[in-house]
């Protein structure tokens, strides 16, 4: 799979529960870049830089896997009481 193969599938992860302007915040790419990476059709878009959509790889990355981590922790006890 391509770069923007992969960018494309990592960001639609992360924005099931990420807003556009939450991953601008916390990706340290700019926030244009990242709004025109995302609100473009994929089939047409041209990556601005592979060094700017690397960081947002890597950055949507870590959202997915914090994401994946918290839906892991463990939920109150039968008693209302965590672990």
């Amino acid at each position: 799979m391509t770069l923007s193969g992969q960018l494309n599938k990592v960001v639609r992860e992360a924005l099931q529960s990420t807003s556009k302007k939450k991953l601008a915040e916390l990706s340290g790419v700019d926030r244009a870049v990242i709004i025109r990476l995302l609100s473009t059709d994929p089939a047409q878009r041209r990556l601005p830089s592979l060094h700017a959509a690397d960081k947002l790889y890597c950055r949507c990355q870590q959202i997915v896997a914090s994401r994946d981590a918290e839906r892991q922790l463990p939920g109150p006890g039968p008693n209302g009481v965590g672990l």
